[in-house]
This record gives C-alpha cells, structure tokens and sequence, in this order.
C-alpha cells in the first residue's frame, strides 16, 4: 500500500475518514471543525495518507515541548477505514519518518479508551506517560 502525503484530492475522503473517527472517539463531530482540521494538515503537509483513494490516514503536529528543549511530533489521528485495515503500520512508520525529517526529538501517540491500541506502542518501544480524563462542565 502506498503512504504519501495528502493532497487536495484526497480532501472529501479525509474529511469523511475524519469524521468516522471522531464518532468512534466518542467526541461531538463538527463537519466543518473537520473540514478545517484536515484542511490545515494538507496544507501544512502534516497528513499522510494510504492508498489511492485515501483508505487511512495519520496527521500530526510538531511542536517545541512546553517543559523542556525537546521537540515534539503529536499525533492527532491515526486512522484506517474498518473494511481496508491492515495499512496502519506503514502509516505509523511513516508518520515516525515524517516527524525525523522535520526534527522531532520524540513522536506522541494516542491510545483511545474505545480503540485501544497500546500493545503496538509498547513494541515498538514506546512508553505510557499519561491518561487523559475528560469531564463536560457545561449541558
């Protein structure tokens, strides 16, 4: 499966990818948050995407660390469509490739409660630092 990064022609299918994925993540989609969201990644060149047609994709950003003079790749999403599974690997592969080229010191995943994928990181020599809770203050 080719991993390349995304043009505006896989822009409809990372939209609706992006939004299967904010269903199953549990939060509240906003089409056009999502929209805008993948929009910037095209542009800024921090989304890679599997196949032709886009059946997966992982985006990112990379940022300097707020505590220390690391810099940071943050994965925001990492996504393949239920029926085209199995690209996921060389989707994280080159979204590790991706983050050295532009200076990462260290690459930041997420492991979902509803898709845990924690098991992947440990082999590959990642370590859990934190758990993220979440609390609606307003109804």
């Amino acid at each position: 499966m080719n991993i390349r990064p995304a043009t505006k022609e896989d822009f409809a299918s990372c939209v609706s990818m992006g939004l299967e994925f904010v269903e199953m993540a549990g939060f509240e989609p906003v089409e056009d948050k999502v929209k805008q969201t993948i929009d910037n990644l095209i542009e800024t060149e921090s989304l890679l995407v599997a196949g032709e047609p886009a059946t997966g994709m992982i985006g990112g950003i990379i940022y300097p660390h707020y505590f220390n003079d690391e810099v940071i790749a943050q994965e925001l999403f990492w996504w393949v469509s239920p029926l085209h599974r199995g690209s996921g690997i060389k989707l994280l592969n080159a979204f590790e490739e991706w983050a050295e080229k532009r200076g990462a010191d260290k690459v930041m995943m997420i492991s979902l409660e509803k898709n845990d994928v924690s098991r992947i990181y440990t082999k590959r020599g990642y370590s859990a630092l934190e758990h993220t809770y979440e609390k609606t203050l307003w109804q």
